[in-house]
């Protein structure tokens, strides 16, 4: 029939329907990023990444959107696309 949407059938098989999120992780300086930097990431795959400060530079937190994570070294579960800051400070003289 003309107008009639067609349907078709997709297997659930979850390597077939898997989702890929974006991972970004920045600083603003005084300091690297270690991590393996493979994105996109498969939905559900943990990811490690480590603040390493440069010399005079101190590890203050991560910022993930509105939450902050102490530990310079952090693994997140890829669930969304998500963007990572590490931040650092200098000790005042």
């Amino acid at each position: 029939m003309i107008g009639t949407p067609s349907v078709a059938v997709i297997p659930s098989s979850s390597s077939i329907l898997s989702l890929r999120y974006r991972l970004s992780a920045s600083t603003a300086g005084g300091s690297g990023i270690k991590w393996d930097n493979r994105s996109p990431y498969y939905e559900d795959t943990k990811v490690t990444l480590k603040a390493e400060p440069e010399e005079g530079w101190q590890f203050m937190h991560w910022k993930l959107g509105f939450e902050s994570f102490m530990d310079p070294e952090i693994t997140i579960t890829m669930d969304a696309h998500k963007r990572l800051e590490a931040v650092f400070g200098t000790a005042i003289s």
